[in-house]
């Protein structure tokens, strides 16, 4: 039976993705097909490369994710919202014209297995290779089009003209990557995954550092593939260049990969759709601040997006191959999929909306408010993408049933609906006139509603295929994130009811008597902050006695006053204050949805503290107070 493909991400990928992973009509699972050896190899053998290898992929996953999120955050601080809205334009632009990356044969490799690919690489190389050309040219030739007459933006074009150029580099080192996989040198691959990484985000701050610009996210894409590639030969010590391209079989090759290429056309609406279309409806609406709003939209999706794509990815990694086990056993592979589904939602409810509840204070904390117009947006992300990260959950019973078209139709549906809502949400914000702030968190309602209404949808298609009822998935979906809501508005009461973010408003304000003519606290502070200290300072000991005039909550004035009499600066003591919500909001939310659980949910927290390890759980289950 055919299985489809979960290929690791690689340069020539989203900078920032968050999606399932392409499926091919002909293809094994990540694990079941590079871990695939030699009818000889003992199993024994086989279980230890098995776990091995996940342990090794996981890794590099998590590492990767985290090195990402740490220079998403120092980035923030260094570029402007309009560098983020030109990369996520030129990115989304190129990533739709790659749609035939590749041809799809690289994965043609992993699936035929090692016993073929001396025959095969030659072919499938040059072949590769011969599309990659192909779309960097077309990129090329479509970049100034598109720029002028679609975006209006000029400043695209040099960062597309940069991006097409890794396209055909990164060619070797995505073919020779799967010869490593074949050779279950699993170590090896994390170990180039890893390294690129590193490599595209030091590489991307110390660029941004310099004042690159937007260019700092496009200059590292050609470096990467140049290292990917000359890493991947050194390490395989194969040439699949030396071979003849034997042109004539190409068309067969092509013709076992169109499920692929299917694949590939949903994944790049449903990861690159907004950002495509969010420019373009608000210049025809009238609005020029397409780019700085669609900057705002990509800072907040991928803050959000990170946690999604780490827990979503690991549980297909881990899930994909043990859920084969149970292929011919229909009443354990739904049981076994409804407890992954309760338990990716439960911990994937509290950590989404964990994210959304503290980033407004965490925003402050770490930009001063440079990026206070996409928190709201985080927030409405951060309620909805618990339903997102069950993905890795659907997509790996499709795998393990062969189900690879329809993972490709639910994919392009998802993805339809979720880029027509952003495009939706961009007109309908224009219009209303609320500036790119107001417009960015608008564009995500709309966006982040049609999100579950899809995943909601094709969750319940997929579980009911496999004879679980609709009552049963929609419980094991919403009761946990039903709880992180609750838990979240429990933590949402508390900030207001202190309302220690009076406090901020007054350091803030006393800041801006002091602010040189046109200039924001937002967009100056650092700057500020060195050239007029002493003048802050003098401020603070002039308006102590303002304090009582100011409408603060009685724990602000208390907080403020305090403060007052330490050596801190205004900007200092309002971070000081945000530090005090952060732990606030965090530590409610935390404990309330512990409390909620054991209260309202107590079997599916027993369940996921079950699935802990040993002692971690027996830990936590002592806290509350379940055996």
């Amino acid at each position: 039976m055919p299985r489809a493909i979960h290929w690791p991400r690689t340069s020539q990928d989203c900078f920032l993705s968050d999606s399932a992973t392409p499926t091919s009509e002909t293809g094994h699972d990540t694990v079941a097909a590079s871990t695939a050896a030699p009818a000889s190899a003992p199993a024994q053998g086989m279980g230890k490369h098995v776990g091995r290898g996940a342990l090794w992929m996981m890794s590099a996953t998590i590492l990767g994710k985290f090195v990402t999120s740490l220079a998403q955050l120092v980035l923030g601080w260094i570029l402007a919202p309009e560098d983020f809205g030109l990369f996520a334009m030129a990115w989304g632009i190129a990533r739709f014209l790659t749609i035939c990356q590749d041809g799809g044969v690289r994965e043609l490799l992993v699936q035929r297995g090692p016993g073929e690919y001396a025959a095969l690489r030659g072919r499938v190389f040059w072949l590769a290779m011969a599309f990659n050309f192909a779309v960097g040219a077309l990129i090329l030739a479509a970049a100034p089009l598109l720029a002028t007459h679609v975006y209006e933006e000029s400043r695209l074009v040099p960062l597309m003209w940069v991006l097409a150029l890794a396209i055909p580099l990164g060619t070797p080192g995505s073919v020779l990557q799967a010869k490593l996989r074949l050779d279950l040198r699993f170590k090896a691959t994390s170990a180039i995954i890893t390294f690129s990484s590193l490599l595209r985000q030091i590489s991307t701050v110390c660029l941004a550092m310099v004042g690159t610009g937007a260019m700092s996210f496009a200059i590292p894409a050609v470096l990467c593939a140049v290292f990917e590639s000359v890493a991947a030969w050194r390490v395989s010590r194969d040439a699949p260049w030396l071979d003849r391209p034997m042109v004539r079989e190409w068309p067969s090759l092509l013709g076992a990969t169109k499920w692929l290429l299917f694949s590939s056309v949903s994944l790049v609406i449903l990861d690159q759709g907004p950002l495509l279309v969010i420019a373009p409806v608000m210049n025809a609406a009238g609005d020029s601040a397409g780019v700085e709003s669609t900057g705002h939209f990509f800072w907040a999706y991928q803050m959000t997006a990170q946690l999604s794509v780490l827990l979503s990815s690991n549980i297909y990694l881990v899930l994909a191959p043990a859920l084969q086990r149970f292929i011919n056993e229909p009443a354990r592979l739904r049981e076994a999929s409804i407890r992954a589904l309760q338990g990716i939602m439960l911990v994937g409810a509290i950590a989404s909306v964990l994210l959304g509840v503290v980033m407004d204070p965490l925003e402050g904390l770490l930009f001063g408010g440079k990026w206070a117009e996409a928190t709201a947006a985080v927030f409405i992300f951060g309620l909805v993408f618990p339903f997102k990260i069950p993905q890795g959950v659907t997509h790996a019973i499709q795998i393990a049933k062969g189900r690879f078209k329809e993972n490709a139709i639910s994919l392009l549906l998802e993805g339809l609906l979720f880029t027509a809502a952003a495009a939706a949400g961009a007109w309908f914000a224009t219009k209303a006139h609320d500036g790119a702030g107001s417009t960015a968190a608008r564009i995500a309602i709309y966006a982040a509603v049609a999100m579950a209404i899809g995943r909601v949808g094709v969750t319940l298609w997929v579980m009911s295929r496999l004879g679980a009822t609709k009552r049963r998935t929609m419980a094991v979906m919403f009761g946990p994130w039903l709880v992180a809501v609750l838990s979240a508005l429990a933590a949402v009461g508390a900030d207001r009811a202190l309302d220690l973010k009076s406090g901020v408003v007054f350091t803030h304000e006393k800041i801006a008597k002091v602010l040189p003519p046109g200039k924001t606290l937002a967009k100056n502070e650092s700057e500020f902050n060195v050239k007029h200290r002493m003048t802050i300072r003098a401020l603070d000991v002039a308006t102590d006695g303002e304090a009582a005039q100011m409408p603060m909550s009685p724990a602000a004035r208390g907080v403020v006053s305090a403060l007052s009499s330490t050596s801190l600066d205004s900007a200092w003591q309002a971070r000081v204050v945000q530090m005090l919500r952060l732990v606030l909001l965090g530590t409610v939310c935390c404990l309330a949805f512990a409390v909620l659980c054991r209260v309202l949910i107590p079997g599916a927290l027993r369940d996921a503290l079950h699935a802990m390890p040993k002692g971690l759980g027996r830990r936590f289950a002592k806290m509350l107070l379940i055996k």
